[in-house]
């Protein structure tokens, strides 16, 4: 088998690795110390650091894998998430090659948005969930929460996602 081989392998290995180490960060550490009253999404920024830091293509198999995995260790079952963090990796893969560097600032932008976007996936499965709701409960209690927890936990992940991906210099020019 060729050397190619191998280090796609050893890429795929890492990237799973490193979203499963996320995942139980995610739903055991998190969980427990709940910035803001709620638990952070890391999945979002995982994904979006593959997307940017690899391709789009491998972002939206990890965003799959994300959310997978997030239903599975989370017992929530059948959710959106998935197809969520398969669009958001998706397109801010292509938006990184085409638009933005890979810069820090720039993953910051692509954070703003994919946690707004991800504020609607939350009030969907509030809406699912419950009959009755008040959005002007759900917002100041969950959804500002979250988007805010979620983005202050966010640049925590962008370094070692960084740095996995200049081991296997997919994109070769990663700004500091």
């Amino acid at each position: 088998m060729s050397p190619q081989f191998y280090t796609i392998i050893r890429k795929i290995l890492a990237w799973v690795g490193m979203l499963f180490a996320v995942a139980i960060l995610q739903t055991t550490v998190f969980v427990r110390i709940a910035p803001f009253g709620v638990v952070p999404d890391l999945m979002l920024p995982a994904v979006l650091a593959i997307a940017i830091f690899d391709s789009e293509r491998t972002g939206a198999v990890a965003g799959i894998a994300a959310g997978v995995m997030i239903g599975a260790l989370g017992g929530t079952g059948v959710n959106l998430l998935p197809l969520f963090y398969m669009l958001c990796a998706y397109l801010v893969g292509i938006w990184a090659t085409i638009g933005l560097s890979a810069n820090f600032p720039s993953f910051l932008v692509y954070m703003l948005s994919s946690a707004g976007a991800r504020m609607v996936i939350t009030l969907l499965a509030v809406d699912r969930i419950y009959a009755s709701y008040s959005l002007l409960d759900v917002f100041p209690q969950l959804l500002f929460p979250e988007f805010a927890a979620t983005m202050l936990c966010a640049p925590l992940l962008y370094l070692p996602f960084r740095r996995v991906a200049l081991l296997f210099n997919r994109r070769l020019k990663l700004p500091d």
